[in-house]
C-alpha cells in the first residue's frame, strides 16, 4: 500500500526551499513556511521605506526651522553695490520699531555711507592716493555695518520677519523679494522760498522706504548727498540758488532689492 502523498511543490525561492518542502510532511506546513518568509521581507522592506520618509521629514523640518541669519559678505560686494546696501539698510532702519537703539548709531552709518560715497566719486580718477583713501572708508564701512548687523541678529533673535526688515540679506532666502514695478510720474518742482525743491514719485507697491540722491549738476564725478523716507516724496531746502542739480530716486523693496528712476535736472532759484 502507497503511503500519504506528498505535496508537490516548485518553489520559486530555489533548491533551499524545496529541500525544506521534503523534510515536512504534505499538510500545508512549508506553504505556511514560505508565506512566513515573504511577509518578514515586505516588513523589512516597509520598515526600511518608513525610515526613508521619517529620515526626510526630519531633514525638511530641520530645514524649515533653520535659524535666520544675516549674510555678511560685505567684502564681497563691488564698491557701487556696497553704498546701495549702506543706503538700503539706512532707510530700512530709520523709524523701525524693533531696532530702536541700533548700535553703530544710524547717524554714523550715514557719517560712514557719505564719507565713502565722496571718496568712490573722487577715485574714478583712478589717482592712485584717492584709491587708497576709498579703499580705507570702504573698509570703515565694511566694519559699521558688520557691527550693525551683530547688532540686528541680537536684537531679533532669529525672528525671520524682523531680520528681513532690517534691509540686510538673508541665509537660505528661498522666499524670492516681490517684484518693484516700474517707477512712474518722477518729478521735481520748485518750492515757494529759494533754494527749495519738492521732489516727488508715485507711490510703489511693495516698496520698503524711498532713496533719493542729488547733487550739483556741475559736479560730475562728485558724490551724491541722499536722504531717505517711507514716503514717496521729499522737500529740499537750503540748495544754491542759480543752480542745476541732478535728482533721482531709488525704491527700496522688502528685502533690500533697489530700482532707480533716471536722473533728471532742474534749475534752482
Amino acid at each position: 500500500m502507497n503511503g500519504p502523498s506528498r505535496a508537490k511543490y516548485a518553489s520559486p525561492h530555489g533548491k533551499g526551499a524545496c529541500k525544506c518542502a521534503n523534510q515536512l510532511s504534505a499538510d500545508g506546513h512549508c506553504l505556511f513556511y514560505l508565506v512566513i518568509v515573504e511577509h518578514s521581507r515586505h516588513v523589512r522592506r516597509l520598515k526600511q521605506l518608513l525610515i526613508t520618509i521619517f529620515k526626510k521629514q526630519l531633514l525638511l523640518k530641520q530645514k524649515i526651522m533653520k535659524t535666520s541669519k544675516i549674510v555678511f559678505n560685505f567684502s564681497r560686494l563691488a564698491d557701487g553695490a556696497l553704498e546701495d546696501l549702506a543706503l538700503a539698510v539706512a532707510a530700512a532702519m530709520t523709524g523701525n520699531t524693533h531696532f530702536p537703539e541700533p548700535q553703530p548709531s544710524l547717524d554714523a552709518l550715514n557719517d560712514s555711507t557719505k564719507a565713502f560715497s565722496d571718496a568712490l566719486a573722487l577715485a574714478r580718477s583712478r589717482d592712485k592716493v584717492k584709491v587708497a583713501i576709498k579703499n580705507n572708508l570702504r573698509t570703515e564701512l565694511n566694519l559699521t555695518l558688520r557691527n550693525l548687523a551683530n547688532y540686528c541678529s541680537f536684537a531679533a533673535k532669529g525672528d525671520r520677519a524682523q531680520l528681513v526688515s532690517s534691509g540686510f540679506s538673508l541665509n537660505a532666502d528661498t522666499n524670492y523679494p516681490k517684484t518693484l514695478s516700474a517707477p512712474e510720474n518722477f518729478n521735481a518742482q520748485l518750492g515757494n522760498h529759494s533754494g527749495e525743491v519738492i521732489v516727488s514719485i508715485n507711490r510703489i507697491a511693495n516698496a520698503n522706504a524711498y532713496l533719493l540722491l542729488y547733487k550739483l549738476a556741475s559736479a560730475e564725478n562728485g558724490a551724491w548727498s541722499h536722504a531717505t523716507d517711507s514716503l514717496p516724496y521729499f522737500t529740499l531746502t537750503g540748495l544754491e540758488a542759480l543752480q542745476q542739480y541732478n535728482f533721482k530716486m531709488g525704491i527700496i523693496g522688502t528685502k533690500g532689492q533697489t530700482v532707480y528712476t533716471d536722473t533728471i535736472t532742474k534749475p534752482v532759484v
